[in-house]
């Protein structure tokens, strides 16, 4: 056999038993490499390793704010359903972030000047997804995913990734924020408990949804075993924000069942509830006392009144009754997604765990100053909040100019005199003709604030209450000025009042002097003709 046949031989029997004995376990896929004009095609094997599932940031291309609004939205959701919930970035803002787990996700084989001049090579692939890594990356911190093909799907990327798909079936529908006429201990997420002098007191905040209304009166239902061996004077305690509700004795050993109702307080976000066991003896230990709540059967019923403000406190509750749309006049970079992801996840914090998922439509709209002639409640999102100055001018306790927002108010005033140069995020609820509307208004300068304003509006603090949120990258603020009145209103009143005056006074000084002698005539005859009918009186 000639030598140059041989070697085909071997070649050809080489790849057979490639095929035979590695089915399934490799994939040869084409590479084309960096920085050529006519790519060369270099083409593996590739063994499919574990996919980095504990990242940090997922960093997408920026132009992707505009082509995958709604899939980056997407996105967003799965990152949150990770154990470790990964942050949302623009390549730009994830290659600052140092020391940190990346993935970037991508439509083509990365070039140096996409990502920081780092070196990519690939290591893996599955379905359309192409993985890489960073070149001498002994960590493994930093990851480069693209698609062979086809326009990017955020579910397909979340079932490679082993993400949970929320919000794959959604409604779109009127938004509904009904409360159920009960709600089992075991359902607000009460821990099978058992109540000793170990683990006394014990304390459970309320879900945010229970916290959305006016109560007008709260039963409660309570079922617990008592076990008391030394029949030890002892005490159970329901209490509420820390006020004592009611208490019972809990002497006797055996099955209980009592039923109370919680008068008429504020109940706002961050309320909690709170069962002690408590010594009626001071010289006795409770050592022997155990009280075993069952969570399934009891149960509290809450009654709101029908009053739901336009103020924080009562959001999302006051936006239903018609379908949320969200309207945005501009392409919101992936940090404003996310945080847009973040208000579409406390959308869904609802009363009923049967609700489907509530995803608004997202509506691309013109900074006009108009709002779509369209049955519905709106989440309008724009960084040119001038435009809707007309719109909201009534409504709107703060002023916005082509400077941005005028501040002018009592109690803002002092407050942005140290914020003056930092990117703002402001939220406003207002009711505008028979919308409803939450007006947030974004600085292109920080694309962060916005995220810290929507983490103002889930964090439980009993104080966040308002119409006004204000957000740097860093804080959030809240502000109720509903009962006062901007400083340059109340300036532009007092000018009106002193030029009315100053044209008025003389003809109003003569009608007050004459109807001082029309008063002053009219005592003198009464003091007359009461003189005169005492004298006739006499005689």
């Amino acid at each position: 056999m000639r030598p140059d046949m041989k070697k085909s031989l071997i070649v050809i029997l080489f790849l057979w038993m490639m095929v035979v004995y590695l089915p399934g376990r490799g994939h040869a896929f084409h590479f084309p490499l960096r920085g050529q004009s006519r790519p060369a095609i270099d083409t593996a094997v590739f063994q499919i390793p574990d996919i980095p599932v504990d990242f940090d940031i997922l960093g997408v291309p920026e132009s992707w704010a505009q082509k995958y609004p709604q899939e980056l939205l997407k996105l967003s959701f799965f990152l949150k359903s990770k154990s470790k919930p990964a942050s949302l970035l623009s390549w730009t803002e994830a290659s600052q972030e140092n020391n940190r787990a990346l993935v970037y996700l991508g439509e083509t084989f990365p070039k140096d000047s996409l990502l920081g001049n780092q070196r990519f090579v690939p290591f893996a692939s599955q379905g359309r997804w192409v993985y890489l890594k960073a070149s001498g990356d002994t960590t493994q911190k930093v990851h480069y995913f693209f698609q062979s093909g086809g326009s990017f799907q955020a579910g397909d990327f979340a079932k490679e990734m082993g993400l949970a798909t929320i919000g794959e079936s959604y409604s779109q529908e009127e938004y509904d924020y009904q409360w159920k006429k009960s709600y089992p201990l075991s359902e607000l997420d009460f821990p099978k408990l058992s109540l000793s002098a170990n683990n006394s007191p014990f304390n459970k905040t309320l879900p945010t949804y229970l916290t959305k209304g006016f109560f007008k009166d709260w039963k409660v239902n309570l079922h617990f075993t008592v076990s008391n061996e030394e029949s030890t004077e002892a005490y159970l305690n329901f209490l509420v924000n820390n006020n004592l509700i009611r208490t019972f004795q809990v002497k006797k050993e055996g099955a209980y069942h009592v039923e109370f109702s919680i008068p008429p307080m504020p109940l706002s976000v961050g309320s909690y509830l709170t069962l002690e066991l408590v010594n009626g003896n001071g010289n006795s230990s409770l050592s022997s006392v155990i009280v075993d709540l069952d969570v399934e059967k009891s149960q509290i019923s809450p009654s709101f009144r029908n009053e739901f403000p336009m103020t924080f406190s009562s959001f999302p509750k006051n936006m239903e009754g018609k379908p949320l749309k969200i309207l945005i006049d501009y392409e919101l970079p992936p940090a404003e997604l996310e945080a847009l992801a973040d208000l579409i996840l406390l959308i869904n914090q609802r009363p009923d765990q049967a609700y489907p998922f509530y995803f608004p439509e997202l509506i691309r709209v013109e900074p006009t100053g108009k709002l779509p002639e369209i049955e519905a409640n709106f989440i309008l999102i724009t960084r040119s909040p001038q435009a809707y100055l007309p719109l909201v001018k009534n409504q709107s306790k703060l002023k916005y100019t082509e400077q941005g927002r005028d501040f002018q108010s009592d109690e803002l005033d002092k407050f942005f005199q140290y914020h003056s140069r930092e990117g703002l995020s402001s939220m406003e609820l207002l009711a505008l003709e028979s919308h409803r509307i939450l007006f947030i208004a974004n600085d292109p300068k920080e694309s962060q604030s916005m995220k810290e304003a929507v983490d103002g509006l889930e964090d439980e603090i009993i104080s966040n209450t308002g119409n006004i949120l204000l957000a740097d990258a860093k804080h959030y603020y809240f502000f109720d000025i509903r009962l006062k009145e901007p400083t340059q209103v109340g300036a532009e009143k007092q000018a009106q009042f002193e030029q009315f005056w100053k044209k008025s006074r003389i003809y109003i000084t003569i009608l007050l002097m004459l109807g001082l002698v029309f008063l002053l005539r009219y005592i003198y005859f009464k003091s007359q003709h009461a003189k005169k009918s005492i004298e006739d009186a006499r005689n």
